[in-house]
């Protein structure tokens, strides 16, 4: 059983970086843009003044939000919907966190989308209330600020009207409701109001920033930076209890170990999307100055919660190991998948008789390919 560890939580010292930073985001943005350290789109063009405040108010990481984007993230939101007519009185709300929002557009577009969407369709049954957050509440502020004429209008709209150009469409669905609220959250620190609440959690560029985190302060030669255990734990947290809860990001990262391993996501599926075929996009360069090509490829990830995994009884990753694979070796540890033990698995063999490393390493690729009862 893993040790309690205590709490993680966002230093004092980075959230006065990220209020600085969304401070004054004019002086920032030509910095970002020329370091190359983070992915960085604002879809503007630079007529050689410099960037504006106005130019940067919706600053990108990673991807702009191109319609090519939208769609795909899109198409991996539940479909269903609980009313079949306009007529109906009941519906579902999909409730949708962002972690990490920055200034970034994506929980408005998304949301406009499917509104849009949903107007042209004949699905009644479904609503959507959006909450992006952001450590920084200098961030939320402007946000708020940004959107609020938008966020007024979904007040004081239903569910169709907002979007509807047919008067003969009318939904008598008293909640479908749509909203989008900004907050402060540190994605570090468990938060017990939410837990179970959302069907989707979305991230854009906050799993990297801790992935880049954990390369500078050296933790990153690690298979499993610590720092992803309370991240990833409570992202589990907060999915809801069901087989369509997922949480959904975006990285230029082709292979992220930790994500892949982790022992509260069941699946985990990556969709590559191809940087030509993005218009608008921009990918800045890595840190090297010489290295001045853009990657070919970004990337979606999908992962399904594991209402299996208990993060209090279970290792978080599926090979608690080092070098020597004997973290994997544990009696108690469970596959995710066939719910069968390290014990049932090794049945009346020793491990003595073939050794920490032989079982640690059959231990490990039985949990990478298990396909299930």
């Amino acid at each position: 059983m893993p040790t309690p560890k205590p709490q993680a939580k966002q230093n004092e010292k980075t959230k006065q970086y990220w209020d600085s930073f969304y401070s004054d985001l004019s002086s920032h943005a030509p910095l970002l843009k020329d370091s190359g350290q983070s992915s960085w789109s604002t879809g503007k063009e630079d007529d050689g003044d410099g960037l504006t405040e106005n130019d940067v108010e919706g600053l990108e990481w990673i991807v702009d939000n191109s319609d090519i984007i939208l769609d795909e993230l899109l198409n991996m939101f539940p479909k269903t919907s609980t009313a079949s007519s306009a007529n109906e009185s009941h519906t579902r709300k999909l409730n949708v966190l962002e972690i990490g929002c920055g200034v970034s557009e994506l929980s408005r577009s998304l949301l406009e989308k499917l509104v849009m969407n949903r107007s042209q369709s004949n699905e009644f049954g479904m609503s959507y209330a959006f909450v992006a957050t952001d450590v920084s509440s200098v961030c939320v502020e402007r946000n708020e600020k940004r959107d609020k004429a938008f966020i007024t209008s979904l007040v004081n709209n239903s569910c169709n009207n907002a979007y509807n150009t047919d008067s003969n469409k009318s939904c008598s669905i008293s909640n479908c409701t749509d909203s989008l609220s900004y907050e402060t959250l540190d994605v570090l620190t468990q938060n017990p109001t939410v837990q179970n609440h959302y069907d989707i959690i979305l991230d854009k560029g906050t799993l990297d920033t801790f992935l880049f985190r954990s390369k500078r302060t050296h933790r990153g030669t690690e298979a499993y930076p610590p720092i992803l255990v309370p991240l990833l734990n409570n992202i589990h947290s907060w999915l809801r209890h069901d087989v369509s809860a997922k949480y959904i990001f975006i990285s230029p990262r082709s292979k992220i170990k930790a994500v892949r391993d982790y022992n509260g996501f069941a699946k985990v599926r990556r969709v590559a999307l191809d940087v030509a075929a993005l218009d608008g996009t921009v990918l800045v360069q890595r840190n090297n100055a010489e290295s001045t090509s853009k990657r070919k490829n970004v990337f979606i990830y999908e992962c399904i919660r594991n209402d299996q995994y208990r993060p209090e009884r279970d290792w978080p990753f599926r090979s608690q190991n080092n070098s020597n694979c004997a973290g994997a070796v544990d009696d108690r540890s469970m596959c995710p998948h066939c719910k069968q033990s390290f014990r049932q698995f090794r049945g009346k063999v020793e491990i003595r008789d073939q050794g920490v490393i032989v079982w640690g390493r059959r231990w490990y690729n039985h949990l990478i390919h298990c396909k299930g009862l």
